[in-house]
């Protein structure tokens, strides 16, 4: 009974944080690190309430332990969230006050970020409001002077048909006889096929010229990257295809692009049709000098 006493009172806090935004708030909460005991103690009745349950065949009499145990969470997010911010004090935790984010969390989705080529994606279909989240967060990468120089045109459906068509014509007109490949003329036309959402890339000029064109491309660079690591987050596969073809003035065009702006090529998003693959990197100290005076 204490057990669930003790489980029910931060199970209530849970509540009251979400009601006034901070802990300083909150009476009874002298030391942050109660929760944890409440942690264990929670785990204890979730244990017991499944345990019942099977005994007697009822499922239902787990609904209050799991709500307890989602406020509990709730809990724990909410600690973790303001602690990051409030625990360290003094000019020199300046930077660990300042942490808002779980840097493992962001560390590991940027190494589960993976190329994966059309040809191993599904049928299944991306829906346009992640299509649109992607292109959100792209557009949310560094920019000097503001200029802001991605351009984004997206092709689905019936599209993604002339975009493949426009491909195969492009690379026949750019190669010469001799060193036309079959296989590589067949990736280019299939690769529109094989995704849901095809998404040109493009950079624009300032027409003022403020910022040289080497940082606007790699602003849009970055910008492709915070596409590929949305689209790791939702488990969907990309793969950025920069060949002549997808760079060339005639794509330039083809997107609506003016002159003096570039295409930077495709980015292709699909669901894997297999398990994800897995990825390496040369160690750090194989490509990082470090200079102290």
């Amino acid at each position: 009974m204490h057990d669930q006493s003790l489980a029910g009172q931060y199970a209530s806090w849970a509540i009251e944080f979400h009601k006034v935004g901070t802990w300083a708030k909150l009476p009874g909460i002298q030391n942050h690190l109660r929760f944890f005991a409440c942690y264990t103690v929670a785990g204890h009745l979730l244990a017991c309430n499944i345990q019942h349950a099977q005994r007697s065949n009822s499922w239902l009499q787990l609904k209050p332990a799991l709500l307890q145990w989602n406020l509990l969470l709730l809990l724990h997010g909410a600690l973790l969230g303001e602690s990051r911010q409030c625990f360290p004090t003094g000019a020199a935790n300046a930077s660990l006050c300042a942490m808002k984010f779980s840097v493992s969390e962001i560390s590991e989705l940027i190494r589960h970020r993976r190329t994966i080529y059309p040809k191993d994606y599904s049928a299944r279909e991306v829906q346009r409001e992640i299509v649109e989240r992607v292109l959100t967060n792209a557009t949310w990468a560094p920019t000097h002077g503001l200029t802001q120089p991605w351009r984004f045109t997206v092709f689905s459906g019936a599209a993604r048909e002339r975009l493949s068509q426009f491909l195969g014509e492009t690379y026949r007109a750019q190669t010469p006889p001799e060193k036309f490949l079959q296989k590589k003329f067949d990736n280019v036309t299939q690769r529109p096929l094989q995704s849901t959402v095809v998404i040109g890339i493009g950079m624009a000029r300032d027409p003022k010229g403020k910022i040289n064109e080497r940082d606007e491309l790699l602003a849009v660079a970055c910008a492709v990257q915070n596409m590929h690591l949305t689209c790791a987050a939702y488990g969907l596969g990309a793969f950025w295809a920069t060949g002549g073809p997808m760079t060339g003035s005639a794509m330039r065009d083809f997107l609506g692009l003016q002159d003096g702006d570039q295409a930077m090529g495709l980015f292709y998003i699909g669901y894997p049709a297999s398990e994800w693959p897995s990825g390496h990197r040369r160690p750090l100290e194989t490509v990082t000098t470090w200079l102290s005076a």
